[in-house]
């Protein structure tokens, strides 16, 4: 079997259907379907069995409420593909995806194969999007590109891509995790890019990206983006370490970018918490995050941590 197709569920009764839907219409026949149900308390179960009756290729499986990273590694576990595609519940693949993937593999059988997305649900261009590197095969010294997108934080989404199974042992062997609700894609393509000998970017819009999915952490701040922030960064660049020192750099200097985009927001706090007590467990994280920044990107990430201060409000 060619392709394993891992789709993580909570609460996605009402956008599995078309998900799942866009895969049967495949024109490509060798894949299965892996449904994890991460510990919904809406229909998705049901759903899931629905459609488990009715096609003898795709499997079921319910676990309690983890997190899609490790539904995601629960899904890898049990898959028996040769490459695995993770396909969020809410979005949808083109119809002939795996067609083109398989076109692919023939001709160079790369470790990894990104393919570009779209908002737009016809497939159409979005203007606004671009491949996260230039369309080709990277391998060898050219495998330094990869590395860079990856430490510049692009190339972060472990969907949009068919993964050969090899190069998720190593994340799929660590014991040492915790729960991820932020960034979880960045974690595991850290070790995935690292185990990579070679890479395929390929400029076809295949994957259609739902972002009227207002549940999103991309939509909403939490105060956990900023611990698991820290957390994912400090594994990147631990391994981008490895990588050398320019690629090192990247990944220092995208920190500040990273922070940036959970610092414009407005921090309501109720009258009878004290300041202190109230700014402690937001001020810490950052702190924890700023002393991995590049020295040249501090005093600008103390800047927008005094005006993150500043902006503390009262609620009523």
């Amino acid at each position: 079997m060619l392709f394993s197709i891992i789709i993580p569920a909570y609460n996605a009764a009402s956008s599995l259907p078309e998900t799942l839907s866009s895969i049967y219409q495949q024109t490509y026949d060798g894949y299965e379907i892996i449904l994890i149900n991460d510990g919904s308390a809406d229909a998705t179960e049901s759903v899931c069995k629905v459609f488990c009756e009715s096609h003898n290729n795709t499997h079921y499986v319910r676990q309690n409420n983890m997190g899609v990273y490790e539904a995601r590694r629960k899904g890898a576990e049990i898959s028996a593909g040769d490459y695995l595609v993770f396909v969020d519940a809410d979005d949808s693949l083109r119809f002939d995806t795996l067609s083109i993937l398989a076109r692919e593999i023939d001709k160079c059988n790369p470790d990894i194969i990104c393919f570009s997305y779209t908002r737009n649900p016809d497939y159409s261009n979005d203007p606004f999007i671009n491949p996260a590197l230039p369309s080709g095969i990277y391998e060898g010294d050219d495998l330094a590109e990869v590395r860079k997108c990856l430490a510049r934080g692009k190339l972060n989404s472990i969907w949009g891509k068919a993964i050969k199974r090899n190069c998720l042992i190593d994340d799929l062997s660590n014991t040492d995790t915790k729960r991820i609700d932020f960034a979880e894609d960045f974690l595991q393509m850290i070790p995935i890019v690292d185990s990579a000998r070679s890479v395929l970017q390929i400029s076809d819009a295949l994957y259609y990206y739902n972002c009227q999915n207002g549940q999103s952490a991309t939509h909403s701040y939490k105060e956990k983006q900023l611990s698991d922030l820290t957390f994912v960064t400090s594994s990147l660049v631990k391994i981008a370490a490895r990588w050398g020192e320019e690629t090192e750099r990247l990944a220092r200097n995208s920190i500040f970018i990273s922070y940036r985009s959970t610092s414009s927001v407005t921090i309501m706090r109720p009258k009878n918490v004290t300041l202190f007590q109230f700014q402690r467990p937001y001020l810490i994280p950052q702190l924890k995050l700023m002393s991995l920044a590049a020295p040249t990107d501090l005093t600008a990430i103390y800047c927008s941590l005094r005006q993150r201060i500043s902006t503390i409000c009262y609620l009523e």
